[in-house]
């Protein structure tokens, strides 16, 4: 039973007496007077004399002497600092750790739809549950007639008495609770839990000068190294985390402490240059004596999950025998987490850091579909937006290939023509090339290995258009407007198909309702379709932009 209160002065019988009295049933009070020094020897006659209030007096003597006991004999649990409060409910912890989300590349010339911005975004996520793993309780014995000799001794005998049975199940609670926290250390190597970093051996006997300043390099590089950005090959669940050094707490032995001071820090003339930026705390040897090579853990105060459950104490009278049982039980979750920073300093060969590589042997085909339409193309539109998709072959999801445009005729493809990263193709209506290569590129992952390369050749077609001067647009008003001949729709059967040329400069409309460049419409009766020039653009006077339809 780990108790963590204020230092306390002893209290006297008398006090210890009255401070009973005050907190006991009417009955009690109306039995046993107030206890003075004079009158003390009278009172405890009375008392025992008093079965109801003997019986009232004795558990509330070991709870209030029990609630305030903490004495220099009393052994303390040295890693008790690291308990996390108690546990009023249930009897599990759960630990939640989420992945990191994934990054898309923004395209400004890329519609983003349905699946973009409603659908749903799986996300790496990791639960662990700690359950119960202690149910113990201590047995303490008071004997009434030790008790009341105690009472009558010394004026302070009851609390020496009680104090000295209560040490002895405080003593054992934290010894075990100490115990079984450090055992989860070897358990922890014994799953593999661990990440093993290969240091010297700073512990065996003899001077270990070089060792030492070797061993703190090492722990000093992965101190600054650790919270850098996220990794994930130093914790259990191999998730991607961050470790501020702040957090961070080295766990070794009195003789690797002792090498580090002795053999390291102190030969050293600039002591705060290579002290640890962690705190040590120091663990007994034989705890970890199971673990091959064992130097030190360097992890987080979050690496050890501990929450009492359960902290009781319950009484048991013996009529026959003349004394009182107390039974002392403690209830507590002690496990470690799988998601802190956890590094094994070891003797052993540390562990590799294993990079995924996903070598390219290839490449899949190119497809190209109109953005508008999302119809497969084998020709580029001028004016028109497309999107390009290939990837590389690999052992594993490979995104890594870059996209360019070639002209395959003299002189650089016009500036309003490009391709992004993303696949995102524009064809700029001022597009003088007929004819263009879309050229995917993945590179090698061996550097000595030579690029993979895939090129696709495409027609430009559609009615191109000087962007610059203005001048040398059709403007015969001279009214800063671009005029443009709409072309008619097309009709086959009942099926009318609507224009993709010139879109950016006509809206075509059915029935004075908009429609879609390139979209297929069934007409059941005469129908009228009808041209609108958009903003900057102006219908020719001599071209026509109606047309009534019939199936």
């Amino acid at each position: 039973m780990t108790v963590k209160v204020p230092h306390y002065k002893p209290l006297n019988n008398v006090q210890i007496a009255n401070a009973i009295r005050n907190e006991a049933s009417p009955e009690y009070k109306r039995n046993v007077p107030v206890a003075t020094q004079a009158n003390i020897r009278e009172n405890l006659e009375n008392l025992y004399h008093y079965t109801a209030g003997r019986n009232e007096f004795v558990p509330a003597l070991i709870n209030k002497i029990g609630e305030t006991l903490v004495l220099p004999y009393i052994y303390e649990n040295g890693l008790a600092e690291f308990k996390g409060g108690m546990l009023n409910s249930g009897d599990t912890v759960e630990e939640i750790i989420v992945g990191l989300a994934r990054a898309y590349t923004y395209d400004p010339s890329r519609e983003y739809g349905e699946g973009t911005l409603f659908g749903i975004e799986a996300l790496d996520v990791q639960t662990s549950h700690h359950k119960i793993t202690r149910t113990e309780f201590y047995k303490v014995t008071i004997n009434d007639l030790m008790l009341k000799r105690a009472f009558l001794n010394d004026e302070s005998g009851l609390w020496d008495f009680v104090a000295q049975c209560m040490a002895s199940a405080t003593n054992a609670d934290n010894a075990d609770e100490f115990t079984q926290t450090l055992a989860l250390i070897p358990e922890y190597y014994r799953l593999g839990g661990f990440f093993k970093v290969n240091v010297p051996d700073i512990t065996s006997a003899g001077e270990r000068t070089d060792e030492a300043k070797s061993f703190l390099k090492i722990v000093r590089a992965l101190c600054d190294t650790l919270p850098l950005r996220p990794v994930t090959h130093y914790n259990a669940a191999k998730m991607p985390m961050v470790t501020k050094v702040e957090d961070l707490m080295l766990f070794t032995t009195p003789s690797a402490k002792a090498s580090l001071d002795v053999d390291g820090l102190a030969a050293l003339f600039n002591v705060t240059l290579a002290e640890l930026p962690t705190r040590i705390v120091l663990i007994p040897e034989e705890d970890v004596a199971d673990i091959p090579g064992f130097q030190g853990v360097l992890t987080t105060r979050n690496f050890f999950v501990i929450r009492d459950t359960l902290i009781e104490t319950r009484e048991q009278q013996n009529a026959a025998g003349l004394y009182s049982n107390f039974f002392f039980h403690h209830h507590s979750i002690i496990s470690a987490s799988r998601f802190t920073t956890a590094i094994l300093l070891t003797t052993e060969p540390g562990d590799e850091i294993i990079r995924v590589v996903t070598p390219v042997t290839g490449l899949d085909p190119l497809e190209v579909y109109d953005v508008d339409t999302q119809t497969l193309v084998t020709k580029l539109s001028r004016g028109n937006r497309y999107l390009a998709i290939g990837s590389a072959t690999t052992t594993g999801p490979n995104d890594a290939v870059q996209f360019d445009l070639i002209s395959l005729e003299n002189g650089p493809l016009s500036p309003f023509t490009r391709i992004y990263q993303t696949g995102g193709i524009e064809i700029g209506e001022d597009e003088t090339s007929t004819k263009v290569i879309v050229r995917m590129t993945a590179i090698h992952s061996d550097p000595k290995v030579a690029p993979i390369v895939s090129d696709t050749t495409m027609t430009i077609v559609g009615t191109g258009a000087s962007m610059w001067p203005l001048a040398i647009f059709p403007d015969d008003d001279s009214d800063g407007l671009i005029e443009v001949a709409p072309d008619a729709p097309t009709k086959v059967g009942a099926v009318v198909t609507i224009p993709a040329t010139n879109k950016k400069s006509i809206q075509y409309k059915q029935a004075g309702v908009d429609v879609a460049p390139g979209q297929l419409i069934t007409i059941s009766a005469s129908t009228v379709f009808t041209a609108v020039a958009k903003l900057g653009f102006e219908i020719k006077t001599d071209a026509t932009a109606s047309w009534t339809l019939a199936p």
